[in-house]
């Protein structure tokens, strides 16, 4: 992969001299402060308007690359990734700017990750944001079991990073393990973070083909989902849709492993937790509309379901 430097905002001669293909050359990995990618070849590339350093380690069936950027002026990268392929690519720290082909640009902060196979990728930075990307290469075995029950990601989304993928990504940044167990230990961290993403945000399980999926379970959780903040009695939902309480608690859970109510709570945690890394919303507008009337239920419900309170959440995102 390379990258292209496409504007500066002072547009001097000099900065003029610094358009155009990075070149990079082997950088000493001792140099290295903060996360490291153990094993990794590393290079780097200094222009007068920043520094752009590359981790890259590779296996014969997957890849992993770090990228570290750090720039004195407001600058646009255009990133040419040779690969074919699907990539995940996680915004460890920093906050960045993003575009894939003629695409809007899309505000990023640290604890989003989203996937993407675009070939060009835009990147927009602002001076000593230094923000770092790690990126993933998926081979397509991988693909093809992450995708075995239906698509497991949109494109163009942005997905937030639970407590969990944290913590995976703290032990792949800073381990201190030998090189004949590099390859295990990144593919255990790289399949943990698509496991955890496929738990929250993946496809709904699939019946076996004798017991197809109830219209009526798939209505009712459309009818919940288009306001997060109404609850609804089973007895109401089950008229909305056609069926009895006791059939429709039954089927729900057969589909979605969990009741009704746990379904909804579920669903309004989730929106929560973006809010507070996408929004300025203030804690107690995001738990109002999340349907809970007391700020204390909803920070109690959050630190239960993600481990830790919705302002530390917001907090370690840097809002």
């Amino acid at each position: 992969m390379y990258f292209t430097v496409l504007h500066v905002t002072e547009m001097t001669d000099l900065y003029h001299k610094a358009l155009g293909k990075l070149l990079f050359y082997p950088y000493d990995d001792y140099h290295i402060k903060g996360p490291y990618l153990a094993g990794s070849e590393v290079k780097q590339t200094d222009v007068f308007l920043g520094t752009v350093r590359l981790q890259s380690w590779t296996c014969e069936e997957f890849s992993l690359e770090h990228r570290w950027f750090n720039f004195s002026a407001d600058a646009i990268l255009e990133a040419i990734v040779a690969e074919q392929g699907l990539r995940l690519e996680i915004l460890l720290s920093g906050n960045l700017e993003m575009a894939w082909g003629s695409l809007d640009w899309r505000p990023l902060q640290a604890g989003q990750y989203w996937f993407s196979n675009f070939s060009a990728t835009r990147l927009q930075f602002q001076p000593s944001s230094a923000p770092q990307i790690l990126v993933v290469y998926l081979p397509e075995s991988w693909y093809d079991q992450l995708a075995a029950n239906g698509p497991f990601f949109q494109e163009n989304q942005f997905y937030a990073l639970v407590p969990e993928m944290l913590t995976v990504l703290d032990d792949l940044m800073h381990h201190d393990y030998t090189p004949n167990l590099h390859r295990i230990f990144y593919e255990k961290c790289c399949r943990d973070l698509l496991f955890h993403h496929l738990l929250i945000y993946g496809p709904k399980p699939i019946l076996p083909e004798n017991e197809p999926v109830p219209a009526f379970v798939l209505e009712a959780d459309a009818i919940i989902s288009a306001d997060l903040t109404r609850h609804y009695r089973i007895e109401e939902l089950a008229q909305m849709v056609g069926t009895n309480t006791t059939y429709l608690k039954k089927a729900f859970k057969q589909y979605f492993k969990q009741g009704v109510f746990d379904r909804l709570q579920e669903l309004r945690l989730q929106q929560a937790r973006e809010q507070l890394l996408q929004t300025n919303m203030s804690i107690k507008d995001i738990a109002m509309e999340a349907g809970y009337q007391h700020v204390a239920n909803f920070t109690n419900a959050f630190r239960k379901r993600f481990g830790m309170s919705p302002s530390k959440w917001r907090g370690e995102k840097g809002m």
